[in-house]
């Protein structure tokens, strides 16, 4: 899945500000349907570090925190995937 299959779908994985993140970071994403949404940190092996968001979420624009002091991680590269009923996003 494309960044654009995905923005034509309806769902995205719109900024994570802070970053590089320090303590805290907000995740902000959008879904054009209601729906299980999935959001997960992983390494750049894959790895599933961290489930950020796993509940039904309505249509529209949404947000979720990454606390990094919660997860005991090392620096280094991570990525965001949203999964959603349409699709995924990584990021």
């Amino acid at each position: 899945v494309s960044v654009g299959d995905a923005e034509m779908f309806g769902y995205s994985i719109q900024s994570t500000e802070p970053n590089p993140v320090n303590d805290v970071a907000t995740i902000r994403y959008t879904v054009a349907q209601a729906g299980i949404i999935n959001i997960m940190l992983t390494d750049v092996n894959g790895r599933i570090i961290a489930t950020l968001c796993n509940e039904i979420k309505e249509a529209g624009n949404h947000s979720v925190l990454l606390r990094s002091g919660d997860l005991d991680i090392a620096s280094g590269t991570y990525q965001i995937t949203l999964i959603t009923p349409q699709g995924y996003s990584t990021s």
